[in-house]
Formats: structure tokens, C-alpha cells, sequence
């Protein structure tokens, strides 16, 4: 019998696999349809990239409406997280003092969407691409189960999982945007 499938909060299937004596997996699916992929996986972190400067120049308007250098000097060397951390901070006083109190329930959506739109960038961009297989999973990363085995965790990341992902990330973008904009941060 099958195991049950699994998923994870942004929808995609998963799967977890021990490790056999050796870490090895097979690169031949990967490199017969790498063209199927490498737009999707492209168009994906695009896409991503422009939600995070979207996030970059919002933390920066919070900062300093005059310049976003002060803003982007502080958030350089942050990770994608701790600016998500940073921003939901600023904007919730920001929010509170600007009497917009009631956009405080949207902000919360927009930081959910924001951490989900992040973990799913990851997911994409520290695969390892090359242990793709024919049913669509490729491994994301290696942890250990509850007796201290290694596992490795594959993502289903089709072409069409993936297209999904970055219209997902579109939606979100244009939301916050949208949020932006209704609360003077652009």
C-alpha cells in the first residue's frame, strides 16, 4: 500500500527518504529536461525578487519617507525573514499612530503571505535540481528522523507546480502592493 501523500502549507507535495549507505542520486531525468524547468525555476525567483524590493522599499519609506537610504543601510545584510520581522514591527506602530488601526488584520494576511511567498522561494532556489525524478520530486534538504537517521525531504516541483507558485507569488505582490498604497507607504 502507498503511503498517504503529504503536504506541506503552501500546498506542495512532499516526501521524505532515507539515506542509503551512500548519498546518491540519479542526474540523468534532470539532464534530459532541463528545458522544461530552468524558465519555471527562472520566472519563479523573478518574480521573488521583486516582491523583496517591494518589502525593501516599504521598510525604507518607514524608516525615512525622505530617502530610502537610511532604510536600505539598515536592511542590507538582512535575511528575506528578518526583514518580513522587521517590517511587520515598523508598520504595526506605524499603523497604529497613523490611525490606520484597522488595517492591522490585513497586515497580518500580508506578513503570512509574505513568510509563505519566502518559503517557497527556498524551496526553488537550494534544490537540488540535479536529483529530480520522473515522478516530479527533487530533493530540498537533509534532516534526521526521531531514532537520528538521515532523511532527505523531496518537493514535487513539476513545471506546473511550479508555474502555480509563481503565479502565487504574483497575487501576492500585487496585494501588498495594493496594501502599500491604501496605507501611504508608496
Amino acid at each position: 500500500m502507498p503511503s498517504p501523500r503529504t503536504f506541506d502549507a503552501n500546498g506542495i507535495e512532499f516526501k521524505k527518504i532515507g539515506l542509503d549507505q551512500y548519498d546518491y542520486y540519479d542526474d540523468k531525468f534532470m539532464l534530459k529536461n532541463i528545458s522544461k524547468y530552468d524558465k519555471r525555476i527562472g520566472s519563479l525567483l523573478i518574480e521573488f525578487g521583486e516582491l523583496e524590493h517591494l518589502l525593501d522599499s516599504a521598510i525604507a519609506f518607514i524608516i525615512s519617507d525622505r530617502s530610502d537610504d537610511n532604510g536600505l543601510r539598515i536592511i542590507m545584510d538582512m535575511s528575506y525573514r528578518q526583514k518580513v520581522e522587521l517590517y511587520n514591527r515598523l508598520c504595526k506602530i506605524y499603523l497604529n499612530v497613523a490611525g490606520h488601526t484597522s488595517k492591522v488584520a490585513k497586515l497580518k494576511l500580508h506578513m503570512k503571505n509574505l513568510i509563505s511567498a519566502g518559503e517557497a522561494r527556498n524551496l526553488v532556489a537550494h534544490a537540488k535540481w540535479m536529483s529530480l525524478d520522473e515522478e516530479g520530486f527533487v530533493r530540498t534538504k537533509a534532516s534526521m528522523d526521531e531514532e537520528a537517521f538521515i532523511e532527505f525531504k523531496y518537493y514535487r516541483l513539476t513545471p506546473q507546480v511550479l508555474y502555480n507558485q509563481e503565479r502565487k507569488l504574483s497575487k501576492i505582490t500585487t496585494e501588498f502592493y495594493a496594501f502599500l498604497e491604501s496605507i501611504n507607504q508608496i
